[in-house]
Parts: structure tokens; sequence; C-alpha cells
């Protein structure tokens, strides 16, 4: 973590707005990985408006997901819910079927924690309609076995 953030004072003393934005992003995802949540979403947040002000959109809107797991773990279901859907609004607009399918199994994570599980199955239904686009087998487990552990959910 110290070497990212020396790289990150050496980015923002040169003036590079987006590496800086993704050594923020990685300072996140890594705070997130250890479980300093609150540091997740400092960073995670510095990193969303860093790349909106270069006006680097498809990075933003994936970090977006970044901030809703965030959210998630601190037990904010509604302001996840809500900066996953914007995530996965963003890639619809560029066509990025991979962090769609990613948002979509973030949501019906966050709806089986939110006790909704009919609603988890509908976000998992259109992640698996993805599944030949992508090609990604370990997303495609991932939506099995959410689809899986929402119907037995519903007594299915």
């Amino acid at each position: 973590m110290q070497a990212i953030e020396q790289l990150l004072q050496s980015d923002a003393r040169n003036g590079s707005k987006y590496r800086e934005a993704l050594d923020l992003r990685q300072i996140g995802n890594l705070s997130f990985e250890i479980g300093d949540y609150f540091r997740a979403l400092r960073a995670g947040m510095q990193s969303v408006n860093l790349f909106e002000g270069e006006h680097a959109e498809w990075p933003a809107g994936a970090g977006l997901g970044n901030i809703g797991l965030v959210y998630a773990e601190l037990g904010d279901y509604e302001n996840a819910a809500s900066y996953i859907r914007r995530s996965l609004q963003s890639a619809r607009k560029f066509n990025d079927l991979s962090e769609q399918q990613r948002n979509l199994e973030n949501l019906s994570d966050l709806y089986l924690r939110m006790g909704q599980p009919s609603r988890a199955i509908e976000s998992l239904n259109e992640a698996a309609r993805l599944f030949t686009a992508v090609n990604n087998k370990e997303f495609n487990i991932g939506t099995l076995l959410g689809l899986a552990e929402a119907r037995s959910r519903l007594g299915q």
C-alpha cells in the first residue's frame, strides 16, 4: 500500500490526474480487501471524481460499482444499490458486457442481503443472458450459484 501511495504522490506532483485516479482506485480496492471500508470509500470517491474531471466516463462508471460494494459492506444498501445501478448504466452506455454482468451479479447479492430473492433472480436472469457474449467462466458460475441461492430462498 505504501508503494502505491508514493506513486500517487508522484503522479499528483506530475499533474497526471488520470494516473492519480488509477492510483486512488488501487488504494480503494486494496483498502476494501483488508476491510478498511472508510478509506476505500474515500479513495474510490476521489478516484471517480478525478476520472470525471478528466472526462474519462468509462473508468468513472466502473468505479461507481466499487463504491457500491463498499456501501454494501457498511450495511448502507440503498446507497450501494444506487451506485451499482449507476455503474450498470455506464456499462450499458459503453457496451461493456463483462461489467454489466458483474454489476448485475453485485445487485443480486445486494438483493439477497436485503431479503429480496425475487429481485435477485431478475438481475441474475439478465446476467445469464450475457453468458455467450461474455464467455467468462468465473462470472457464469457466479451467476448460476447466485440463481441457485435465490431460488432456494424462495423455496424453488
